[in-house]
């Protein structure tokens, strides 16, 4: 029992410092965006409003983009590696 408890806090605290790190500007500019929306929405009733600022925070704190996944349409191929012969 006291294993699994040290282990959740390990988890817990692992989630924490990848949530915490790794901020780039498109990340502050997401939180920052969906926060601003979801005050106006909040102010005005307008939940469509809410609804993308709550998006954009979801995605500030995930460090998503808008495809939430690896095969995107917009995703850049690797570079090809060319062979001296």
């Amino acid at each position: 029992m006291a294993s699994s408890r040290v282990a959740n806090r390990k988890a817990v605290k692992m989630q924490i410092t990848q949530l915490l790190s790794k901020w780039s500007f498109i990340r502050t500019l997401r939180l920052g965006l969906g926060l601003l929306a979801g005050y106006n929405g909040i102010i005005e009733h307008d939940y469509l409003l809410l609804a993308i600022g709550a998006v954009l925070i979801f995605q500030a704190f995930t460090n998503t983009g808008c495809s939430f996944g690896s095969n995107s349409s917009c995703a850049v191929p690797p570079p090809s590696k060319k062979v001296d012969k």
